[in-house]
């Protein structure tokens, strides 16, 4: 209900927002410090009214006036200079200040410029990860669902409270590491059989080119935690093992397969805690999120070792220790986590979108039900409806929309009845929504196509700026053409409802038009994606597809499938047809004449789909840093040949 014209609000900030019962003037009668709402949460308590005209008169008609202070001070024989009323006006630029006392304190440096109409110096929240308070907000919600976490430890959280706070917060004190991570941590090179200058380019090379893709750890905090000997084992080899495809090691796939031993054996002896500790820490879960889909060799692994892997190693073990981590609160409040971590709640913060993102397009790809719980009720509005000021808000927008498409068009009732009309036409009209509106302006598909795209990016400057922007760009537009890829696979799979009728063969056809504007869209790119080259510390540049390989490769490998299995399903028709025309031209010859001019046409058609297919066949072809693009390459190859 809305409250009465001159009504003071009694609910708290957070409970007024969520629009749910607040208790707050209760109990603060009777001594407690807020609501019950914050308390469970472990909230700052905070009202502020300041900013509703419904009391502002009120307000300002109970607060005495500015001279009137100042001549009674000067009756009294006090300084005036040194006293002060915070008018309605006033308060609006002090988070915390909800009533305006009548004769306050003498105020301090930060009272005098509220005073002088100048707002207090913020510019200590500057967000280093580009994403909103909403976004940040949103991701917590997700994550710590269970009410008994402590919150405060949160990065949502301490963003909350340091808004609600007029002084910036002190850095925390790093505590020193244990003497066995220290050991651990002083030459782990030397297990591998490295040097330290290879092992170093190794680390250097996953942040330099491997994390440009899908960031899943901040570089300055690893550089500070590893010089510190702060940093876990199994991060260490997982950074390591990613970023050695990028250097000139001769044998750089032998070295990559030693270090993901490494890491996986340093991971499954990091589980091996007493209990009632912390089962998983903050950096053993980056590592985890990094080394994810990683390819291990069977050269000496035991039956064991593939069914630890298999059982912990996966993506739904990532997801559910992150949950079960965050929701009890023990990465916290472990003696040798987080709080001795450079950045933790920055940290924290990334690996949620990460793994949010992560999630979602995994589980729409296979069809899989997500473990993460739906609440596209609590999404904040400023994700979805407002233009995206950054690259990760903007594949976090579109996360929300494919985890949309599994859940409307993968269901139980679309399995047997088919997937609703008015649903897909939904869906797209989402995504046209994101591309325009809620994608960063520097994320935006050139009007003219991609070559218009390419020769406008000589008039660039910053030339290692721009490539990291056209990395960026090509992951958002390739996730982006693999939702109208889903779309159309849903739709094939399950059938529409109602196909009968005209509408839902309207929406049938629309599905077929944006799938093959999609397929035709990236064949155009693939020659772009290959063109533009990136410079790590080694002499040798690499392309787009060699930097985001589990992205921009697996989404060219898979539209070169679906075009490969489009033109033989042409040539099946095509044949068919042909065979009931044959048996017809025994008793009439005129069938004979058109026979070959539609034949003509058929082989014509499949032509240009081939010519698609080696495109994009090229474009997988151009991920050389990585061993398993040879094994693709020739999947890929057996099935161009096919429609030969």
């Amino acid at each position: 209900m809305q409250l009465k014209r001159g009504v003071e609000r009694e609910s708290c900030d957070f409970c007024h927002r969520r629009k749910i019962k607040c208790d707050r003037a209760l109990r603060i009668g009777r001594g407690n410090e807020g609501c019950s709402q914050c308390s469970l949460r472990q909230l700052t308590c905070s009202l502020d009214d300041s900013d509703d005209i419904r009391i502002r008169n009120k307000r300002r008609q109970a607060i005495v006036p500015r001279a009137q202070v100042t001549q009674h001070n000067d009756r009294l024989g006090t300084r005036s200079s040194t006293q002060g009323v915070l008018s309605d006006d006033d308060s609006r630029y002090h988070p915390t200040h909800t009533r305006a006392p009548l004769f306050p304190s003498p105020p301090d440096a930060e009272t005098v410029s509220l005073l002088n109409d100048s707002p207090p110096d913020l510019s200590f929240l500057r967000n280093p990860l580009e994403l909103s308070l909403d976004a940040s907000l949103f991701l917590d919600h997700i994550f710590v669902a269970d009410p008994a976490c402590p919150a405060s430890t949160s990065p949502s959280a301490t963003l909350s409270a340091q808004l609600h706070s007029p002084h910036p917060p002190a850095a925390q004190p790093l505590t020193e590491p244990t003497g066995d991570c220290h050991t651990a941590q002083r030459e782990p090179w030397l297990s591998c059989g490295l040097n330290s200058s290879t092992f170093n380019d190794a680390l250097h090379g996953y942040f330099d080119l491997a994390a440009l893709c899908m960031p899943v750890l901040l570089e300055d905090a690893f550089w500070e935690d590893y010089r510190a000997g702060r940093c876990s084992p199994c991060l260490i080899f997982a950074v390591a093992c990613r970023g050695m495809p990028f250097t000139n090691a001769p044998d750089k796939w032998d070295v990559q397969q030693k270090l993901a031993g490494k890491f996986r054996d340093a991971f499954f002896e990091a589980q091996r805690r007493p209990a009632g500790q912390a089962p998983t820490r903050l950096d053993d879960l980056e590592a985890l999120a990094i080394m994810l889909h990683f390819k291990y060799n069977g050269a000496d692994r035991s039956s064991l070792d593939d069914h630890l892997e298999n059982l912990y190693l996966t993506h739904d073990s990532l997801v559910l220790v992150v949950l079960r981590s965050c929701a009890g609160g023990n990465v916290a409040h472990a003696p040798d986590a987080p709080t001795a971590l450079a950045r933790a709640n920055d940290r924290r913060t990334l690996l949620f979108w990460h793994v949010y993102g992560l999630d979602a397009f995994n589980n729409m790809d296979y069809q899989t039900s997500s473990r993460i719980l739906d609440s596209d009720v609590d999404t904040p509005p400023d994700l979805l409806r407002t233009q995206s000021a950054s690259y990760l808000e903007a594949i976090l927008a579109l996360a929300v929309i494919a985890r949309r498409i599994l859940r409307w068009l993968c269901t139980a009732t679309t399995r047997q009845r088919g997937v609703k009309a008015e649903d897909v036409v939904s869906l797209y009209d989402e995504l046209a929504d994101w591309r325009q509106n809620r994608c960063a302006g520097q994320l935006q598909k050139p009007r003219h196509g991609p070559v218009d795209f390419i020769e406008s990016r000589h008039s660039y400057h910053a030339r290692s700026v721009n490539h990291l922007a056209d990395l960026h760009r090509a992951v958002a537009w390739l996730l982006e053409i693999n939702c109208y890829m889903q779309i159309e696979n849903l739709v094939d799979q399950y059938g529409i409802q109602e196909a009968a009728t005209i509408s839902s063969e309207v929406v049938s056809h629309r599905v077929e038009y944006e799938t093959l504007q999609a397929v035709d869209q990236v064949a155009g790119m693939s020659s772009w994606f290959t063109q533009i080259r990136l410079h790590g510390k080694g002499p040798n540049p690499h392309s787009l597809i060699d930097l985001a390989p589990s992205i921009l490769r697996d989404v060219c490998k898979g539209l070169c499938v679906w075009t490969c299995l489009r033109a033989k399903k042409l040539l099946q028709q095509q044949r068919q047809e042909s065979g009931s025309h044959g048996h017809c031209a025994r008793y009439a010859g005129r069938h004979r004449a058109t026979l070959p001019i539609k034949d003509h046409v058929v082989r014509y058609h499949v032509a240009s789909y081939k010519g698609v297919a080696s495109s994009l066949r090229d474009a997988v072809a151009a991920a050389v840093s990585h061993g398993d693009t040879g094994q693709i390459v020739a999947f890929l190859d057996e099935q161009i040949e096919a429609l030969n």
